[in-house]
């Protein structure tokens, strides 16, 4: 049904996924609400019911994904990884870690991926659960955001996470309606 682009953050990719929640959210940053009927199936969607889905998937992102402060934290966690690869220490790592930073946010932004893969015939998730599962991952997606290292965290103990398993709404999704998740 719909697909999400994967995010890199610094130097590591993560995927992430995420699911919608109730009509008082509608409208709110990061809560996909098509204004679709929650109980749709995937594979009954009509043309235009997938592509509010898609759009309003693709919004939701943007205001959470996107923008100055995204760049500035995988910027800033790109800078940091790229410092500690490098074997820098003390005041060259900070100078390299600063600079390293800055030129990411000289570069200019790369064009998201915003498409959407239509549902298939076997795909029995209904629009609420996918919309679910597209918000907690969005969600996920935004804390770990903010929890991203930068240059001021150069000498700390920042791990990070070994691995990031989805939300548990899109556990139904991946089984009945995989390619929402593509």
């Amino acid at each position: 049904m719909m697909r999400l682009s994967m995010m890199l953050i610094g130097l590591g990719a993560t995927a992430l996924v995420a699911c919608g929640g109730s009509d008082d959210d509608k409208g709110s940053p990061g809560k996909v609400d098509s204004g679709v009927p929650d109980s749709t199936q995937g594979k009954d969607l009509t043309e235009q019911q997938f592509q509010a889905i898609c759009d309003s998937a693709n919004e939701a992102a943007a205001g959470i994904l996107s923008g100055a402060e995204a760049k500035k934290a995988t910027c800033g966690s790109g800078a940091y990884l790229a410092t500690l690869l490098s074997g820098a220490t003390g005041d060259a790592a900070d100078a390299a870690c600063k600079k390293a930073y800055e030129d990411c946010l000289a570069e200019p932004d790369e064009p998201s991926d915003d498409t959407c893969t239509e549902p298939t015939d076997a795909c029995t998730a209904t629009v609420g659960e996918i919309e679910t599962c597209f918000t907690d991952t969005l969600t996920q997606a935004k804390t770990l955001l903010a929890d991203l290292p930068g240059c001021d965290d150069l000498g700390s103990d920042y791990e990070p996470p070994a691995e990031l398993d989805p939300p548990a709404s899109c556990a139904v999704v991946e089984e009945e309606c995989p390619e929402a998740l593509e």
